[in-house]
């Protein structure tokens, strides 16, 4: 029985965290587990989470970002494994044992699921049951998003936890990664779990109203040098040798299963990354 939690950050936006929520629910997820961070949303979301039985529940007096929110997640139920995810995702059955389970045989410290996302229309339980049955045991190594994101207790005490600055607008998971790739902390993409991913509306939607409220800049993109201690060649040569091992990984996989680990369904057809 594996020791964890899983935690996500909500803005507006009701009717994803609702659909996230059930889709937890089918999945047979243990819902005790369960850390939700309302970032003082203005639509019924607070009332809606009262009413789901066992999830804890931490409402902010103002939007505080994700790095704060997932913080507070993290933080709030310390377990050996902590899944840091959006509310604008599906999950499928078995899916965190599933992550958990590949993540300890291949000697992870985080992992993500493989995820389709863009539009919905499509059985995702029979497409994702065919798809880890086709790429059993399948992991794409120095891949994973902060989507749906699987992290071990270790990692926290190594690298840190999510820069909580709110006006960093999305750059925390980049920091992170970052911290990671410094670190040597193995992580992977695994093809045994599987989700499916709107297109990080929350998050969007978090960003937004930090724009309006008058934070016009980003401090990661404009201060990126400081948070990540590179300079532009090194980010831009570190960020090209990503995307071609990422290409190679993709041309690989397609080869070997006529599919990969990140699809984007548009107009009824499903893409491969």
């Amino acid at each position: 029985m594996h020791n964890y939690s899983a935690t996500f950050a909500c803005y507006n936006k009701v009717d994803y965290t609702q659909k996230c929520i059930e889709s937890l629910q089918a999945s047979n997820f243990d819902m005790s587990k369960l850390v939700v961070v309302d970032n003082n949303s203005a639509d019924n979301t607070w009332e809606y989470l009262q009413t789901i039985p066992d999830i804890h529940t931490i409402r902010n007096t103002e939007n505080m970002g994700c790095g704060v929110a997932w913080n507070q997640g993290i933080l709030h139920l310390q377990t050996e494994w902590t899944v840091v995810m959006n509310n604008d995702i599906l999950v499928s059955h078995n899916w965190i044992e599933n992550l958990i389970d590949h993540a300890i045989k291949n000697n992870l410290k985080v992992a993500s699921p493989a995820y389709i996302e863009g539009e919905l229309g499509y059985d995702l339980q029979q497409t994702t049951d065919a798809l880890s049955k086709k790429m059993n045991g399948h992991v794409r190594h120095g891949y994973a998003n902060a989507i749906c994101l699987l992290v071990h207790n270790s990692v926290w005490r190594e690298v840190g936890y999510f820069r909580a600055t709110p006006k960093l607008l999305g750059f925390e998971d980049t920091i992170f990664f970052f911290d990671l790739m410094k670190a040597g902390i193995p992580h992977a993409c695994i093809a045994n779990s599987w989700i499916h991913h709107f297109g990080s509306v929350t998050v969007k939607h978090m960003n937004e109203q930090h724009r309006a409220q008058g934070n016009k800049g980003n401090v990661g993109r404009r201060d990126n040098h400081r948070f990540l201690d590179q300079s532009w060649f090194m980010r831009k040569w570190r960020k090209q040798r990503r995307k071609a091992l990422i290409e190679s990984q993709r041309k690989q996989e397609l080869a070997t299963f006529d599919s990969t680990v990140h699809a984007v369904r548009k107009n009824g057809d499903m893409h491969w990354f």
